[in-house]
């Protein structure tokens, strides 16, 4: 999600005031944690992707008495635009609260709870998401993490792939792992691949759906232990993945595999990647992420 006006990420991502240092946290891939809100308790759906700030739905911080305050504007998702406000409140999550900015859309960010928050707007230092049990015969694996070229300060890590960086961020709440048409591009003319021919539609964000291909790689794209050898490409979303060879094309005809492009790459790595890993850690000390999976 691109963010188109007013808001800075250097301010979503600084506390109004230092806040108290604070020990881990394991959390759940689609179970709400409770969030203190100016003293009032309500849920938040944790998400791995998600935010460098608590992100109410907006009919919460209209409930709550939430006034907007100078720095607002507009998101895009896809063509899609919604209206974003912020304002500056003390919230904690099972700690004591503290002053930091929180967002609200004009429409749901989260179906289930009264909001969503990420890694980053979390008060403690490491947060944990717990996939499934662990088992033995797993490793762990660790990656320098990054926000850059995140949308609103998400956390997540850098893949060099072939001659390009691909940020990679990690959408637990989604089956498959999604990419935009640049990225599906630049995946193509390095890996080969094949789009199906049936298009389906995709849940983003905040109830927007678009249009989608399954594309199939020839050699599967690695992010540490994870192969990764088919996604969903928003074939039309901040370009178009037109170049890249469809299941239904002629096989007699010269067909371009992909062409790649100076945009930035980005993969969200939806749960049915992540399979065969029990941990997601985002340690903000250390400024590292680590994935505890099995490994061939």
């Amino acid at each position: 999600m691109r963010l188109l006006s007013l808001i800075l990420l250097a301010l979503l991502c600084v506390a109004a005031k230092p806040a108290p240092v604070q020990p881990e946290i394991v959390v759940v891939p689609g179970q709400p944690v409770t969030v203190t809100v100016r003293g009032v308790p309500i849920t938040a759906l944790p998400q791995a992707d998600g935010f460098s700030t608590l992100v109410l739905n907006g009919d919460v911080a209209m409930r709550m008495g939430i006034k907007a305050g100078m720095i607002g504007g507009t998101g895009k998702i896809g063509p899609v635009k919604i209206a974003v406000s912020s304002a500056v409140v003390p919230y904690g999550v099972g700690t004591p609260e503290a002053k930091r900015r929180i967002l609200w859309f004009a429409e749901p960010m989260a179906a289930k709870g009264d909001g969503a928050l990420g890694p980053a707007a979390f008060p403690q230092n490491v947060v944990i998401f717990q996939l499934r049990p662990s088992l033995a015969g797993e490793r762990e694996f660790s990656f320098p993490m990054t926000g850059k070229g995140a949308s609103y300060g998400s956390l997540g890590l850098v893949v060099r792939d072939g001659d390009r960086d691909v940020l990679a961020l990690f959408d637990l709440d989604r089956a498959h792992s999604i990419v935009s048409a640049p990225t599906a591009n630049g995946l193509a003319a390095r890996h080969g691949g094949t789009l199906s021919a049936a298009t389906t539609r995709e849940m983003i964000r905040m109830g927007v759906e678009r249009p989608a291909r399954r594309l199939t790689l020839a050699t599967p794209f690695l992010v540490g232990p994870l192969k990764i050898s088919a996604v969903m490409a928003r074939t039309n979303d901040y370009g178009n993945a037109n170049a890249i060879r469809s299941e239904d094309d002629d096989p007699d005809e010269i067909v371009v595999t992909g062409a790649a492009t100076d945009k930035p790459q980005l993969i969200r790595i939806g749960a049915e990647d992540m399979a065969g890993c029990s941990r997601l850690t985002f340690d903000k000390v250390q400024k590292t992420i680590r994935l505890t999976c099995r490994s061939e």
